[in-house]
């Protein structure tokens, strides 16, 4: 009998753990829909006009395979070094956090990797021991599912960088006005030590604190081979310019047509539109302005069309 009561205890334990690494994922858990923007371009891909998504922010989608070598090694260098080599939970990482939070006796560090925190943003928690353990369980379901990369993009893609930026890559065009793949490691030190306090390191009103923190993920990565000390100074050295990601609205008929046409659906439309004719044919505009206003002309419609086809170039 004691045989029997020891395999009925080893199949609940490996049904225990079966339903913890493979159980589902909450319903709609890899959606991207509510975290994409609306971003609407020229037939040259140059942006006219980009909406807030439904989680109030300006965002985009990168795919595994786009992540480039600098950011990757930023991100884990001072988000979760042992990334690579954990399965969804670091339990030194863990008990360190416990160590330290009794000493303080209040939930000082949490002790969450990279993908924990992913968890963290696609799915509403208490902030509750229940709700740490649910987040626990979703996390090693996560890495059961999709491959380490996966998960990085992942989070990438939901983790915030002030500004209404969520996600890297909108991040990258607002703040440096590139896309991921043409970052510095000097730019994705910076971009990488930014979703712990994405408020209060914002460049354009704590500057000094946001470079700050590059420096400290850049010391980082040093120190875990992934610089190496000539590749260090240049980054360090390196000087950051910022820009103001504003968000344009160009060809507003034009916009508005595509919008209504388009619904609610998220993502990029690219449209016919040449932003360049359309800038040309205002300037004309305005330059026959005056004499436009003595005739009562005070406003003043253009369409360009493409013959044959009839495509709409400026409106």
């Amino acid at each position: 009998r004691l045989w029997q009561i020891g395999l009925a205890g080893a199949v609940t334990c490996v049904s225990l753990l079966g339903w913890l690494r493979c159980g589902p994922l909450p319903a709609g858990f890899l959606d991207e829909g509510s975290h994409k923007s609306v971003r609407v371009t020229d037939r040259a891909g140059r942006l006219l006009y980009e909406s807030l998504s439904e989680r109030e922010a300006r965002s985009a989608w990168l795919r595994a395979e786009d992540l480039p070598q600098p950011l990757v090694n930023a991100t884990v260098a001072i988000e979760d070094h042992r990334f690579f080599d954990h399965a969804g939970l670091d339990h030194v990482a863990i008990t360190r956090a416990v160590l330290v939070d009794l000493r303080a006796m209040k939930l000082k560090e949490g002790g969450s990797t990279l993908t924990q925190q992913a968890v963290k943003r696609l799915m509403a928690r208490r902030r509750t021991v229940g709700g740490k353990v649910r987040e626990m369980v979703v996390a090693l379901r996560l890495e059961h599912r999709l491959s380490k990369l996966e998960i990085l993009a992942l989070y990438l893609n939901v983790a915030p960088y002030g500004n209404q930026y969520e996600g890297v890559q909108a991040a990258s065009m607002g703040y440096f006005g590139c896309p991921v793949a043409n970052l510095t490691p000097a730019q994705a030190a910076f971009l990488a030590g930014l979703p712990q306090r994405p408020s209060s390191l914002d460049p354009y009103r704590n500057l000094k604190g946001a470079l700050a923190r590059q420096r400290e993920v850049l010391r980082r990565m040093r120190s875990l081979g992934l610089l190496d000390e000539e590749a260090y100074r240049r980054a360090k050295d390196e000087r950051l310019v910022f820009r103001r990601g504003d968000r344009p609205l160009l060809a507003p008929h034009f916009v508005q047509r595509v919008l209504a046409l388009r619904g609610d659906a998220p993502g990029d439309v690219r449209g016919i539109l040449d932003l360049d004719l359309q800038r040309e044919v205002q300037g004309v505009i305005a330059s026959k302005q005056a004499g436009l206003d003595r005739h009562g002309a005070h406003s003043v419609a253009v369409a360009v069309m493409k013959s044959p086809t009839g495509a709409v170039l400026v409106k």
